[in-house]
């Protein structure tokens, strides 16, 4: 892949968290990987696997990242050094996993940033100034300057974790979720916060898509005293969107968005077996082929939409995901010498992604809570 890139010219970039508090980013030029405050590094082999959102070699752990089960080019004592020189940081300094909030279900990303973005609010800034300004230390934590945060995509509960851990008694989280598996799992990892226990702050789950949140938030009850949170108005100081699907989705064949399992050709956010909406399989038996061709190449830029979506007419009906993977793969090569873009693997994963973006009506929703849903809240 490195010698690809080096003959096409072009450059690729890594992004390495570096004690979940300090970024490098490294460029591949020529045959040499580099950063801007240190010397060039020879390139060799070196091995990392991604486990719960952490890079390791078999060493130690040298970065935190979303990072694929790949190979990079470095040697691996000058990589690892000149990384952790450039940066003064030492074994001691890297986050264990217990402090990237990463669970089974999921590993939330850029955690410390979203917190800190979402602590940066006015009412918070302005909370913090009053404090260190009084002389005053008694509790002056209340309903009037109290923080409501809403993580409108809880999953696994990671970054609403990170932010209850920052936040003081009285303040409120919200975690929102249309997956009934999720509200479940993180109600569970986030138990200590549910009990109304006014020495931390409270969590209350909400099932809701986050685009219906200005209505659904109104009838959210405290848990303890099951009166309702907000009054006319549902008033938030921050909201927080990670955008996507979870690693237990992915990992859950029954729900049907991955290839590498098989399933049933579902693909809806909401688990619920009740619920309405069309499938994925719905998608792939009803469309005509040029509809299919145009959600292939909007929502995935697939350069085989046309292709693809005749296939997929050709081998109706497709009730697994399975189905559809032998569909796709008949028109595809498991390899393709022009780039690996072209591959089966990677045409795959951008058929999925177009069919379960339009079954769970992504883009709509997305344009609905930054243009109507935030500034009503």
């Amino acid at each position: 892949r490195m010698q690809q890139l080096i003959q096409r010219r072009h450059s690729s970039t890594i992004i390495m968290h570096l004690n979940q508090r300090r970024t490098a980013a490294f460029g591949l030029v020529g045959s040499q990987f580099f950063h801007p405050s240190s010397s060039f590094v020879p390139c060799h082999h070196v091995s990392l696997r991604h486990e719960n959102n952490r890079a390791f070699t078999s060493q130690s752990t040298i970065h935190t990242s979303s990072i694929a089960r790949s190979s990079y080019y470095s040697n691996k004592n000058n990589f690892r050094n000149s990384i952790l020189q450039s940066f003064s940081t030492t074994n001691d300094d890297i986050a264990s996993p217990e402090e990237s909030f990463a669970t089974t279900y999921h590993a939330p990303v850029m955690w410390r940033e979203c917190i800190d973005a979402l602590l940066d609010c006015e009412r918070s800034r302005t909370r913090k100034d009053a404090r260190n300004s009084s002389d005053d230390n008694d509790d002056n934590n209340n309903n009037n300057d109290r923080l409501i945060f809403v993580d409108g995509t809880l999953g696994g509960g990671g970054h609403s974790n990170a932010l209850l851990e920052r936040l003081e008694g009285g303040d409120i989280v919200l975690g929102c979720d249309v997956d009934a598996d999720a509200l479940e799992a993180a109600s569970k990892r986030l138990q200590k916060y549910t009990t109304g226990d006014e020495s931390h702050p409270l969590f209350v789950t909400v099932k809701s898509n986050f685009c219906d949140l200005d209505s659904t938030l109104l009838n959210a009850m405290h848990p303890v005293t099951k009166e309702p949170i907000f009054g006319s108005a549902a008033q938030i100081d921050g909201i927080l969107l990670d955008l996507g699907v979870s690693s237990y989705q992915i990992d859950t064949a029954e729900r049907g968005f991955a290839f590498m399992k098989d399933g049933p050709l579902d693909m809806r956010m909401n688990s619920d077996p009740s619920s309405s909406g069309p499938t994925a399989a719905d998608l792939c038996n009803t469309f005509d082929a040029r509809e299919l061709q145009r959600i292939l190449r909007v929502y995935g830029d697939e350069p085989r939409a046309k292709v693809i979506s005749n296939a997929i007419c050709d081998n109706r009906p497709l009730s697994t995901t399975g189905d559809l993977v032998e569909a796709v793969s008949s028109v595809t090569p498991q390899f393709a010498k022009k780039s690996k873009r072209m591959g089966r693997t990677a045409t795959l994963a951008r058929v999925f992604q177009s069919l379960r973006i339009v079954v769970n009506n992504e883009d709509k929703v997305l344009e609905c809570v930054l243009s109507e849903t935030c500034p009503k809240i």
